[in-house]
């Protein structure tokens, strides 16, 4: 009697134990910090390290040091947060993106890409009126909008779907596509259609989505092996401006034993703006479309 009492008392503390020891294991988190995630999504990327013959560790060291600069102009501002639990779905979507030798624009800006998992990663944390620079900055679904049409600075705001003619001057109006929220003098402000080829553009006046603002004008986007600035300079059919292959457009970044998009993963690489992100993809909201703001 005397031996079994002793023997379930160890019994019990013993699965005390392993119970504590199992909640906390299971509280801890993979990837608790930027330091720890950039060195892992750094590991994922360089998958193309043996296709592009550079050295695979040069390459860790490369891709970790631009992941942790992103990660320092995302959170600048205070508007996002790191949050270790998005981390891995992020990672998940970088090691079958990069294991398949390219990365697409799809990759980096349709809802649920690579590019949109890895920017939850930096969780927005600006509540309603709250200033922000991109969707990513807002919480609960809420949009980066301008508080009123034509300025610069932006607020999160639930958003509002307009038609071509509604009015629009409040945070969070997104008018049709084709449309932008346009302030006419002396009266509110209205979706009003988006100029066309030959007429005039600017910062205010977006030109149809089809298209690109050249120097005032609306002009036909640029085709594959053209020069650029930005994705939107591009024609959807290689709508990636490739800063590696001197900024051109081109279907995305492309490996192989010395590619110019190898140049982004090897030794003594200067920061660039490429496929690690969803940067220029959009991803900004406005009261003026529902299309890209590139």
């Amino acid at each position: 009697m005397t031996r079994w009492l002793k023997s379930s008392v160890a019994l019990g503390f013993l699965t005390g134990v392993g119970l504590v020891s199992a909640c906390s294991s299971s509280s801890s988190k993979p990837f608790p910090d930027v330091a720890s995630f950039c060195v892992a999504k750094a590991k994922e990327e360089c998958q193309i390290a043996p296709t592009c013959a550079v050295d695979t560790a040069a390459c860790q060291t490369v891709r970790a040091a631009k992941c942790n600069a992103e990660a320092t102009a995302a959170t600048t501002g205070g508007t996002r947060s790191y949050n270790a639990d998005n981390a891995q779905p992020c990672l998940d979507a970088v090691h079958s993106v990069y294991g398949a030798g390219k990365v697409l624009l799809k990759d980096l800006v349709d809802d649920g890409s690579m590019g949109d998992r890895c920017e939850r990663v930096f969780e927005g944390k600006s509540d309603k009126n709250k200033p922000c620079t991109s969707n990513y900055d807002c919480i609960n679904g809420r949009i980066c909008s301008p508080v009123q049409p034509g300025v610069s600075q932006h607020v999160c705001a639930d958003k509002v779907s307009k038609k071509s003619g509604d009015f629009c001057a409040d945070p969070g109006s997104s008018c049709e596509s084709g449309s932008y929220c346009a302030q006419a003098t002396g009266s509110a402000a209205q979706c009003t259609a988006e100029a066309q080829t030959g007429q005039p553009c600017s910062a205010t006046i977006p030109c149809n989505e089809s298209l690109r603002c050249q120097s005032g004008t609306c002009a036909a986007r640029q085709t594959q092996g053209q020069g650029c600035s930005s994705n939107s300079d591009c024609a959807p059919i290689a709508g990636y401006c490739d800063p590696y292959a001197g900024n051109i457009c081109t279907i995305g970044l492309t490996f192989a034993t010395g590619a110019s998009d190898c140049k982004g993963f090897a030794a003594g690489t200067p920061p660039t703006n490429d496929a690690g992100t969803a940067a220029d993809s959009g991803s900004t909201g406005d009261a003026a479309t529902d299309g890209p703001t590139e």
